[in-house]
């Protein structure tokens, strides 16, 4: 029977991928090549399902493109790779028998967990009938808005495609545990590397890497923050903690190189953000999950054992808190160059101290010498060379890096001096001055005054690193790898408090921002009116409509809806009522091809009154501009219901052009700056110097993937009316008080599950707790559960959480899976944590 349900899911997922598909704006039928090729890709190797689909979860979705708000190019992914898994799980292969005769099994998901889940899909799916009856009845739509019957339905998808995906994940673990958690381990990894990426393009194209003064918020690929959100920073919180836990489970260089760059990206995201509850949620997640490992490290373990464990924790605590004082000196002084010197003298002096450790009177004394020496003639040469302290510092620390890694590669110490850990030691001796250096001639006295203490306690830490076995941190490359990448995080976090203005202004504002945010908080509370609605909640994705339709005279937020008469069809749109002005307009946009000299806007029109029509055409990631956008104004007067024509120039030359390797998205944007008077558009055309149309659908007559295939619609910096900005309010409004109470007993168990209860023990639970905790507390101001991907990813933890559970052997003993790295085991008592 089980094949057979597997097998009837499988054709399932693949004819609904192959419909919803059919429909793409962007490919339509050609989307079956990709669907199949999943499918198949699926069915072959299991990692697909299990690591590919978290991997490509925030890549993989082109709305801003397409215009579909109710499916995304994920759905399709998740349904393509569904319908190839599960039909593999329909001709299953017999499991392999265990060197002691008997199979390891997984027990049963408890019965508590079932319940939970259980209820949570009933209050899911009574939300959305509640919602879809509430908007008026179903009414199908392809591209219908956040106030309208679909919107329900684009809510309520995130549950029941987690769990769609949870099967295929306790088959795996049935057939392989450490296999299976190591693939979602890697699978959420590299989707973190993946987002990370994407936030650091947008930093290089849209503004300069280190400005930390601009007021630019990072979105990466999340569409959903088009009307705010914070949709990236409730992602970074739940999967930060995975990449951590890669770093210190790897068991080879490739998980261990991944997760140290992708921490590093991920890192620079999160701070990119500017985002303070993102600054709480992961030291917070991360200090949880520290707790959470050093139990699991220390079960069953002696003194000795413990004793070790502290040799690493301990140094690394040590480290960062000096080195963290030393950067606020450094950076105060002498910028990010004298930083970024730091740094590299950091790095070069962990494993270095090591060899330094086997030194005689032989290499100290050499090394010393021509260290100074070395010091010396860079201080020569930045009288005569321009840039030399820059020079010297690189040099230094390359050839101080070169001659260590040489020495190390040559194995254990052969007799007498070691010429090239002498050579090692100048070097390092000579980075340390050309360091001093880089300071004096960037911050002149004040960086010299900042950084020539900072040299001389750094030498004197490795000194007494290198003499005294007691002050040694560990030698393993594991930690130096994951301490080098904790100095450049927390190298970042001082640049960024210290480097603009941006930061401190939000954080002298945060009690302000609490009050405007309590406000929004009782409004969006005092939404349900009825005991009925208090219980049950107004329905999934009603929000934004109850809160339009209850708003004041002069804080209405703008609307825009497709109409259709014949066979003409037609855009109506109409700002707000709040002030409008450059951020705040409520855009109409479409993705075109950069076009080619001045450009040309054409359309018909009417309105009952005079209408303001704002047209740019700009170079934009997702909410805000580079600053040199084509611009016009037109003016509509009132047409007494008449359709009339309107084609005018758009002010500007051209776009300016972008380097070869940074390109950038050309978007063309229509709205209204006339508060709350209806517009109505047809036949919107843009073209360029050439002649050649740009837009697509301009006639908004495209049935077949919906009216308004390839539009999309933004509001750049007034986001009220779309978030309740807190996730129990969000939850008490659209899902009522017993939906609310739902939810939280759902994250309750699966919390309490990795932290106190039977599955505390499992190598994922550290970082399951951290991401559910980040999730909680990101979810203080935000919404979170009105964006699917991100819903669809709690939801995938909170299953895991939730049913995580130690395989058992069917016939005699019990057995523990794990993950970890192999450690040392001699002084270990108990079974491996």
């Amino acid at each position: 029977m089980a094949s057979i349900g597997a097998a009837l899911l499988s054709a399932l997922c693949l004819v609904l991928a192959l419909g919803l598909g059919w429909h793409h704006p962007l490919v339509g039928a050609g989307s079956a090549l990709p669907i199949g090729l999943i499918a198949l890709a699926a069915w072959r190797w299991r990692w697909v399902a299990l690591a590919a689909v978290p991997a490509l979860l925030p890549l993989v979705d082109l709305t801003p493109w397409t215009g579909w708000l109710l499916v995304e190019e994920f759905d399709l992914l998740l349904l393509a790779a569904a319908a190839g898994a599960y039909g593999r799980l329909a001709w299953p292969a017999p499991e392999p028998p265990a060197p002691d005769g008997g199979v390891p099994r997984l027990p049963a998901v408890p019965l508590v967990s079932v319940l939970l889940v259980l209820l949570a899909l009933g209050s899911v799916g009574l939300s959305m009938w509640r919602g879809v009856a509430d908007a008026g009845g179903w009414q199908f739509g392809w591209t219908q808005g956040y106030r309208e019957p679909m919107n329900a339905l684009r809510l309520a998808k995130a549950l029941p495609a987690a769990l769609l995906w949870w099967p295929l994940w306790r088959a795996a673990c049935r057939q392989d545990l450490p296999g299976a958690q190591r693939l979602l381990l890697r699978g959420l990894t590299l989707g973190l590397a993946g987002c990370a990426m994407a936030a650091l393009y947008e930093r290089l194209a849209f503004t300069e890497l280190l400005n930390f003064s601009s007021d630019y918020r990072t979105t990466a690929l999340f569409w959903e923050m088009h009307v705010g959100g914070a949709a990236l920073d409730g992602y970074l919180a739940m999967t930060l903690p995975f990449a951590v836990l890669l770093g210190l489970q790897a068991r080879g260089r490739a998980d261990l190189g991944l997760a140290l760059f992708t921490l590093l990206l991920a890192g620079y995201a999160a701070l990119t953000t500017f985002s303070r509850i993102v600054y709480v949620a992961l030291p917070a997640g991360l200090a949880l999950m520290a707790v959470l490992v050093v139990r699991q490290r220390l079960a069953g373990r002696d003194a000795d054992a413990r004793r070790q464990l502290g040799a690493q924790l301990l140094p690394a605590a040590l480290l960062l808190a000096g080195f963290a004082v030393a950067a606020f000196f450094v950076f105060g002084g002498a910028g990010y160059r004298g930083l970024l010197a730091l740094i590299g003298c950091v790095w070069l002096m962990l494993p270095l101290a090591h060899e330094a450790a086997r030194f005689g009177r032989a290499e100290w004394s050499a090394g010393l010498l021509l260290g100074l020496v070395a010091a010396g003639l860079s201080l020569a040469a930045a009288t005569a060379v321009p840039k030399a302290p820059y020079i010297a510092f690189g040099l230094w620390l390359l050839a101080s890096g070169a001659l260590l890694a040489w020495r190390l590669r040559q194995g254990p110490p052969t007799a007498g001096p070691s010429v090239l850990g002498a050579l090692a030691l100048a070097g390092f001796i000579a980075a340390l001055a050309a360091m001093v250096q880089v300071a004096d001639h960037w911050g002149y006295a004040k960086g010299l005054a900042a950084a020539w203490p900072v040299a001389l306690l750094l030498f004197g830490v490795f000194v007494a690193a290198a003499t005294q076995p007691r002050l040694r941190w560990p030698a393993a490359p594991r930690w130096h790898g994951l301490m080098a990448t904790a100095l450049v995080a927390m190298a970042a976090m001082v640049a960024v408090f210290g480097g603009g203005a941006y930061m401190t202004e939000r954080l002298s504002a945060s009690e302000g921002d609490l009050g405007g945010r309590e406000a929004h908080w009782r409004r969006g509370i005092g939404l349900t009116e009825t005991a009925e609605q208090q219980w049950l909640g107004i329905g999934l994705g009603r929000y934004p409509e109850h809160y339009a339709m209850t708003a004041g005279p002069q804080e209405r937020p703008g609307d825009f809806r497709r109409q259709a008469e014949g066979d003409r069809a037609w855009l109506v749109m109409a700002a707000g009522t709040h002030m409008i002005g450059w951020g705040e307009i409520l855009r109409v946009s479409q993705r075109i091809a950069p076009p080619e000299g001045r450009l040309t806007v054409a359309f018909d029109a009417r309105a009952d009154k005079p209408v303001n029509v704002h047209v740019d055409v700009c170079k934009k990631h997702l909410l805000y501009d580079d600053g040199g956008c084509q611009v016009r104004n037109l003016e509509v007067p009132a047409t007494q219901g008449q359709w009339q024509h309107f084609s005018q120039r758009v002010d500007g030359e051209g776009l300016p052009p972008d380097p070869w390797y940074l390109p950038r998205v050309v978007v063309f944007s229509i709205g209204s700056e006339t508060g709350a008077v209806p517009v109505a558009l047809a036949h919107l055309s843009l073209k360029d110097a050439s002649g050649r149309e740009l837009l697509h659908n301009g006639d908004f007559e495209d049935r077949g993937s919906g009216g308004l295939a390839r539009w999309f619609f933004s509001s750049d910096r007034f986001h009220l009316p779309w978030h309740a900005k807190n996730l129990a309010v969000h939850l008490w409004v659209e899902q009522g008080g017993l939906g609310l109470l739902i939810a939280g007993l759902v994250w309750l168990a699966a919390m309490g599950r990795v932290t106190l209860g039977s599955a505390a023990a499992q190598p994922l639970a550290p970082a399951l707790a951290a991401a559910l905790l980040g999730f909680m507390i990101v979810g203080l101001v935000d919404s979170l559960l009105d964006m699917p991907r991100v819903a669809w990813q709690y939801h995938v933890l909170a299953l895991v959480a939730l049913t995580l559970q130690l395989p058992y052997r069917s016939r005699r003993g019990a057995v523990r899976h794990s993950i970890s790295p192999p450690v040392d085991t001699s002084a270990r008592r108990g079974p491996s944590a």
